[in-house]
């Protein structure tokens, strides 16, 4: 009986933990094509750029916003953490699930070369462009990829990786389901 009692404890236990959990950040990729280019003034459209953001919906109002945003990261810069070299940013963001992406995030890198500093500068502005700033030694220069109705922006949701946690309860699962079944195994004989 007593073996009953810690059993049904167990499982009433994992049960609990299971739905107490925070759910983990959902994560996305998104890809656009086809930018239109100040330098030249021509439309590229194998010119691409690409990343990744996550987040939790924690107000469930469809709206990834800023504030429960967990990860951007372009070009191996995670905006969001601020891993990177500069100062990197994100200034807004917000991702209707199913839907709309728009973003403005930037990065301002700065070091010395000899006598020269050089600053270079990055900002995404979802729908509108991406500007690359450099300057140096009195030298300035600005390239511009403009969004235009031809530029395509793909979504995909990626697939989440299980945590460390649900394989415990897993283990656990198993481990009393097998306990349960011994015990009417040797109840049987």
């Amino acid at each position: 009986m007593l073996k009953k009692i810690i059993i049904s404890g167990l499982l009433a236990a994992s049960a609990t933990l299971a739905h107490a959990d925070t759910p983990a950040p959902t994560r996305w990729a998104f890809l656009w094509t086809g930018f239109y280019a100040d330098y030249d003034q021509s439309f590229h459209p194998e010119y691409y750029e690409n990343g990744t953001f996550g987040g939790v919906d924690a107000n469930h109002d469809g709206v990834i916003g800023l504030n429960e945003l967990s990860e951007l990261k372009i070009d191996g810069i995670d905006y969001v953490t601020s891993n990177c070299q500069g100062t990197c940013s994100v200034i807004s963001f917000s991702y209707v699930l199913g839907g709309e992406l728009s973003f403005l995030a930037r990065n301002r890198l700065t070091w010395n070369a000899g006598d020269v500093t050089v600053i270079n500068a990055v900002e995404y502005e979802t729908g509108v462009a991406i500007r690359y700033t450099t300057s140096y030694g009195g030298h300035h220069d600005d390239a511009s990829y403009f969004f235009t109705p031809k530029t395509v922006e793909t979504i995909t949701q990626l697939t989440p990786v299980p945590e460390p946690e649900s394989y415990a309860m897993l283990g656990a699962g198993l481990l009393l389901l097998a306990g349960v079944a011994r015990s009417k195994k040797k109840a049987g004989r």
